[in-house]
């Protein structure tokens, strides 16, 4: 790849940086899958370099140095890391790419989370949630319930907004066919349900889907209820959707 020309000749019908850009980035994301981050950092910088050189959007670059984020936080340098994401924010909010800021305030949340900073977490993960709103994307919006109701399930006193918001993450998963996802936010739901008690003067869990509804819909932007009426417009469907995946959660085994 060092060898092809920058310019492309007569007969070729792709760019060469296009060619190098691809290539770089399935390693990339080969080497994340693999848990390789130092190569995936060197790889995505490599791209990044390309990019420049060839005189690449502010935005271009942005969104190819967003996929650092993860290598970074997995090698500990998290100072490094928030300063992708700050100079990430910038560019997403210059050009008001609402899916991209919502990624971005996702991967804020959790920087604050593994720093131990959980009351920044949540506003962070809020704002995501209320983003991905803007332009809804059901399996985004989906990841956005299931890590707030993570973050929620340390704080007392959210239960009943903690259970919501899993089985809101549930329901799209559902009704959008996303089974990997659903498997995994139902055994967090199992987990959950596995460990609850009984508490004198403890708030009812939502069961049902006004119930979700009504608790998960109370934050501002967040437009749950029309989201679920346009996946699936009979609500009884939906509500016995939301009550098989209960009960299918509540039968898994305890994993080893």
């Amino acid at each position: 790849m060092a060898e092809l020309p920058d310019q492309p000749a007569d007969n070729d019908i792709v760019n060469p940086w296009n060619v190098r850009e691809m290539i770089l980035n399935t390693g990339c994301l080969s080497a994340k899958a693999l848990k390789r981050w130092q190569q995936a950092l060197d790889l995505n910088y490599e791209i990044v370099n390309l990019q420049r050189r060839r005189g690449a959007s502010a935005y271009d670059i942005a969104y190819t140095r967003f996929n650092n984020y993860t290598p970074l936080v997995r090698l500990d340098r998290l100072n490094e890391a928030e300063q992708v994401l700050r100079d990430c924010r910038k560019v997403f909010e210059t050009v008001d790419d609402m899916t991209m800021l919502a990624d971005v305030y996702t991967a804020c949340a959790d920087l604050e989370s593994r720093r131990g900073h959980l009351p920044e977490a949540l506003a962070l993960q809020r704002t995501a949630l209320r983003l991905h709103y803007v332009r809804p994307q059901p399996r985004s919006i989906a990841a956005s319930h299931h890590n707030l109701a993570s973050y929620l399930l340390c704080v007392t006193g959210m239960s009943a907004e903690q259970r919501a918001h899993r089985l809101a993450a549930a329901l799209l998963n559902h009704l959008t066919s996303d089974t990997h996802d659903l498997a995994h936010v139902l055994r967090a739901l199992g987990i959950e349900l596995q460990g609850n008690t009984d508490t004198p003067g403890a708030p009812a869990l939502p069961t049902t889907l006004p119930e979700v509804i009504g608790l998960v819909d109370a934050g501002d932007g967040v437009h749950f209820g029309d989201l679920v009426a346009t996946l699936c417009p009979d609500p009884d469907t939906a509500n016995q959707a939301l009550a098989d995946l209960l009960a299918t959660a509540a039968t898994l085994p305890e994993e080893p």
